[in-house]
C-alpha cells in the first residue's frame, strides 16, 4: 500500500448504499477492468440477481452469497491526478469493530443516508465514532435521493435532522451533499436532476478538502518505517505525516535524540533528483552523518514544535473487544509505525455508544465491549507524540491483543513525565516467606474521633509484637508532610488520599503492612485507592461510629470549630460521610475498646493468610 494515499472511510447503516458507491466510483471513472464486471454480471446471473455496483467490492463469493460486506475492503481510487485509498467498511451493528479498524487511520470519512429511509440508529452511533476517533473532515452523503424524486424538500429536512446531531456530538461536517449512486448522480459531475443543490459533486468535495488539509499544519512530522543499506549508503524511509522536507534541512529524531540534515531526497526512473517533499508522500532521503536509527523514530525540525515523548497518555478510547477491558492487562500500543505493550491504567468518563448514553461515575472500574471513555495509558516504553488536537497522525492510535485491533483513540494530552518502574530482584513469595506475614494495606475510614488513629497505633504495636512489619501513615502526620502543600478543597482532599495510597503501595510491596488511618469520606476516593494497589491485600476497615458518639468525644475540638464556623466543610458538619457499604472489616467502635477492635483484625489477617504461622 502506498502511504501517500488520503485515506477515506465509508461508513453508514447497511444498505444504504455505501458499496454501491464506491463500485460506482470505480466504474465510472474507468478504475476498473471490464472482464471483472463481466464476472460479476454472470455470478449474479448464476445465483439469480440483478447486477449491482456493490458486488464489485465484495472480494469473496461467500459475500457475494450473502449479499453483505463483513469486513472492510480497501480500494485506491484516482480522481483528477489525486490518489485516495477508499475504505468500506460494514453497516451491521455486530461489525462494528470492523468499522472502527477502518475508520482508525483515516483522513476523512463519508458517513452513508438513505434519503428514503432516514437516519437510523447506526447514523449517530458512526458518527459518535467517527468524531471519537478524531476524523475532522465529515461528509454526509444523502444517498437514494432517485428514491425521492430528487425532491430539494426532503434533502433539506434530513439536512438539519444530520446537523442537530452533529451539533449535540459536537462535531462537524464538511459538507452534506445529495446523491444517487445507483444512478450515478452527482458523483463524477454535477447531476441536471439536483441542478438546486449548489455545493459541490462528491469527487470534488474531495478534493477541495485535500488540498486544504495540505496547508493546515507547517510543522514536520516524519514517521521512519526502515532504514535501507545500499553500498555505503543508508536511505531512511517513510512517510511526511505534516510539513515538508528539503534538501539541507536539519532534523531531529526522538526519543534518540539523534540529529542531522537531509544530504539528499531519494527518488526512482527521474531525470532530475527532486530536492523537496510534501506532507502526505512516502519518501526516502540519506543525511550527512549517517545515524543509527530504527523502526518508529519520529522526526521533527528543531526551529519548529517539538513533539512529546512520554511512557503515559490521557486519551479517549473505543473498546471494539468482545471482551472487557481489564485494567493492569498487556495491551499492543500501535501509532504510525511505533509499537509498544500497555497497559489501561484507569477509565473514566465511560460513553456507551449503543444506546448513546454517558455514564455518571467518573472513575469507572470497567470498559464493556461498544463503549467509549477517556482512559490513562501507561506504555513500557516511551513514545513520541502530541495531542490530537495539534497533530492528527501523531495523535491517534489502536490497541491490539493477540495480533487483534480491540481500541482506538486519539490522544487527549500526553505527559511528560519520563520515569520508569524499576523492579525488584525480590518476589513476594521471598519477602513473606522472610518475615513470615504478606505485605498488605489495612485502610481505616470513619469520621473523626471514631478512633481511627487509636486502634491503628495500637494494631501496629500487637503486630510488631508479633514479628510482622507494620507502619502507620496517619492522615494528621501526613498533612505535616508529604500533604502539607494541599488545602481542602474537594480536589486537594483527593489528591490527599492519591498520595496516601501510593505510599501504602509502595511499603506493601515492600513486604510489610501498611495502616492508613484517614477520614476519606468519599467511596470514590477510597475505589481510587483499592484500584491503586491492583493485585496487592487492600482491606478496608470502617470504624464505625455515630457522628452524636464522635462530637461527644472531639478530642480534637474540631467539631466545635465547624459549628462555629471556624472550619468549613468539615466531614460530618459541612459535607458528607458516604458509609461503605463493602468493607471487609466493619468496626463499632461504640461497643468495641481498641484492643477488642484489633483483636477482630488480626483474627481477619490469620483468617486470610495474611499473617503466617512460621514466626508468629
Amino acid at each position: 500500500m502506498d502511504l501517500s494515499y488520503t485515506r477515506i472511510v465509508i461508513a453508514g447503516h447497511v444498505d444504504h448504499g455505501k458499496s454501491t458507491l464506491v463500485g460506482r466510483l470505480l466504474s465510472d471513472s474507468g478504475q476498473i477492468f471490464q472482464e471483472r464486471i463481466e464476472k460479476v454480471k454472470k455470478i449474479c446471473e448464476s445465483n439469480g440477481k440483478q447486477f449491482e455496483f456493490a458486488f464489485l467490492l465484495d472480494a469473496f463469493e461467500e459475500e457475494q452469497k450473502e449479499g453483505i460486506t463483513i469486513d472492510k475492503t480497501e480500494i485506491p481510487w484516482t480522481y483528477k491526478g489525486k490518489e485516495f485509498l477508499i475504505i468500506d467498511t460494514p453497516g451491521h451493528k455486530e461489525f462494528l469493530k470492523n468499522m472502527i479498524s477502518g475508520a482508525s487511520t483515516a483522513e476523512i470519512a463519508l458517513i452513508m443516508l438513505d434519503a428514503k429511509e432516514g437516519i437510523r440508529e447506526q447514523f449517530k452511533r458512526h458518527a459518535y465514532i467517527i468524531g471519537m476517533l478524531g476524523i475532522k473532515n465529515i461528509i454526509v452523503v444523502i444517498n437514494k435521493m432517485d428514491l425521492v424524486n430528487y425532491s430539494q424538500t426532503h434533502f433539506e429536512k434530513l439536512e438539519r435532522e444530520a446537523l442537530n446531531i452533529f451539533n449535540e456530538l459536537k462535531i462537524k461536517a464538511s459538507y452534506i451533499i445529495p446523491v444517487s449512486a445507483f444512478a450515478g448522480e452527482n458523483l463524477l459531475k454535477r447531476s441536471e436532476s439536483l441542478s438546486w443543490f449548489k455545493g459541490p459533486h462528491l469527487a470534488d468535495s474531495l478534493l477541495t478538502i485535500n488540498a486544504r488539509e495540505s496547508v493546515v499544519n507547517d510543522n514536520l512530522r516524519f514517521s521512519l518505517q526502515d532504514v535501507y543499506k545500499f553500498d555505503e549508503n543508508r536511505i531512511y524511509a517513510g512517510k511526511i505525516e505534516s510539513g515538508s522536507l528539503a534538501v539541507g534541512d536539519e532534523i531531529k529524531f526522538l526519543p534518540s535524540g539523534s540529529s542531522s540534515r537531509i544530504k539528499s531526497i531519494e527518488s526512482w526512473n527521474v531525470k532530475v533528483a527532486p530536492t523537496e517533499a510534501l506532507a502526505g508522500t512516502s519518501v526516502g532521503f540519506t543525511l550527512t552523518d549517517p545515524l543509527f536509527l530504527e523502526r518508529g523514530e519520529i522526526g521533527y525540525k528543531p526551529t519548529q514544535s517539538k513533539p512529546t515523548v512520554t511512557h503515559q497518555m490521557h486519551a479517549s478510547l473505543f473498546w471494539m473487544s468482545n471482551k472487557q477491558l481489564e485494567i493492569g492487562k498487556n495491551y499492543k500500543f500501535k501509532m504510525l509505525t511505533q509499537e509498544s505493550e500497555c497497559k489501561i491504567e484507569s477509565i473514566f468518563k465511560v460513553f456507551n455508544p449503543q444506546n448513546m448514553g454517558e455514564g455518571t461515575s467518573t472513575d469507572s472500574l470497567k470498559l464493556d465491549p461498544g463503549e467509549a471513555a477517556e482512559v490513562i495509558i501507561k506504555l513500557q516504553k516511551n513514545i513520541v507524540c502530541d495531542a490530537f488536537s495539534d497533530f492528527e497522525n501523531t495523535g491517534r492510535f489502536v490497541l491490539l491483543d493477540d495480533h487483534r485491533i480491540v481500541g482506538g483513540g486519539v490522544v487527549l494530552k500526553a505527559n511528560t513525565i519520563n520515569v520508569f518502574k524499576e523492579s525488584s530482584h525480590l518476589s513476594s513469595q521471598d519477602r513473606s516467606m522472610r518475615f513470615g506475614h504478606q505485605g498488605a494495606v489495612l485502610w481505616l475510614t470513619g469520621l473523626s474521633g471514631a478512633g481511627k488513629s487509636t486502634i491503628a497505633k495500637v494494631l501496629e504495636k500487637r503486630l510488631f509484637e508479633m514479628n510482622a512489619h507494620s507502619i502507620v501513615l496517619d492522615g494528621d502526620n501526613l498533612r505535616k508532610g508529604i500533604c502539607k502543600d494541599l488545602g481542602f478543597s474537594p480536589e486537594d482532599r483527593k489528591e490527599n488520599i492519591r498520595r496516601t495510597a501510593e505510599v501504602s503501595k509502595l511499603i506493601s510491596e515492600s513486604g510489610s503492612v501498611a495502616i492508613a488511618a484517614l477520614i476519606s469520606p468519599l467511596k470514590s476516593d477510597r475505589q481510587m485507592a483499592r484500584k491503586l494497589m491492583g493485585e496487592l491485600r487492600f482491606i478496608e476497615i470502617f470504624v464505625d461510629c455515630s457522628l452524636e458518639e464522635c462530637e461527644r468525644r472531639d478530642t480534637k475540638g474540631l467539631y466545635k470549630k465547624a459549628r462555629k464556623g471556624e472550619i468549613l466543610g468539615f466531614t460530618g458538619v459541612g459535607s458528607e460521610y458516604e458509609s461503605p457499604t463493602k468493607a471487609e472489616i466493619i468496626i463499632d467502635s461504640s461497643l468495641l475498646d481498641p484492643e477488642a477492635s484489633v483483636d477482630l483484625i488480626i483474627q481477619y489477617m490469620k483468617k486470610n493468610n495474611i499473617l503466617g504461622q512460621n514466626k508468629i
